[in-house]
């Protein structure tokens, strides 16, 4: 049988990392985005490359049509432990649930969907303290943890992090169906 994504048909989805549903291409290859609402808390629990999701308009998550307000650059968990938690949480609680951390590593490391949910669960009590969240406070031990696996982007260019609305509010948008 033929498939459109001939590397799957060989090795299989569930040996693949997770990918960008706008241009197909691994989510940990690039810097990732959410969708955020007026308040900069998490619309919907989808993840994007953030230069992909920029560019999507109207501003509906592509995957649930969630309606949000911008696209939020995804911190370095290494760097802004803090800020990286609360664009991972998608309730208002600055503790995060396991699946949050699961969804998240699933779009930031180069590993595949199954060996992330094993990790998860081989890490999740230390990284939890034996919780069944993981406070904000102890991101950074998961980080530091996982640092050998975290992939290193190139940083985004300054204009890259402009506000969304801002930055199409006069500007000429690529037409429909343009690759990311």
């Amino acid at each position: 049988a033929l498939s459109l994504f001939p590397s799957m048909a060989r090795h299989g989805a569930a040996h693949e990392p997770e990918l960008c549903s706008l241009c197909l291409q691994h989510l940990p290859a690039q810097q990732l985005g959410v969708c955020v609402d007026h308040l900069g808390h998490r619309a919907c629990s989808h993840y994007f490359h953030f230069l992909c999701l920029r560019r999507v308009h109207p501003q509906n998550c592509p995957h649930c049509r969630t309606a949000f307000d911008q696209c939020a650059h995804v911190p370095s968990m290494l760097e802004e432990p803090f800020a990286w938690a609360r664009l991972i949480a998608t309730g208002y609680d600055d503790s995060l649930s396991r699946k949050e951390v699961s969804d998240a590593l699933k779009a930031t490391l180069m590993l595949a969907p199954d060996e992330v949910e094993h990790l998860v669960a081989s890490r999740w009590q230390d990284w939890a303290n034996s919780g069944a969240l993981l406070p904000s406070s102890r991101v950074q031990i998961m980080a530091e943890s996982l640092a050998h696996r975290l992939p290193e982007h190139a940083p985004l260019p300054p204009e890259a992090l402009m506000d969304s609305k801002r930055e199409h509010a006069g500007q000429k948008r690529d037409p429909p169906g343009t690759v990311c």
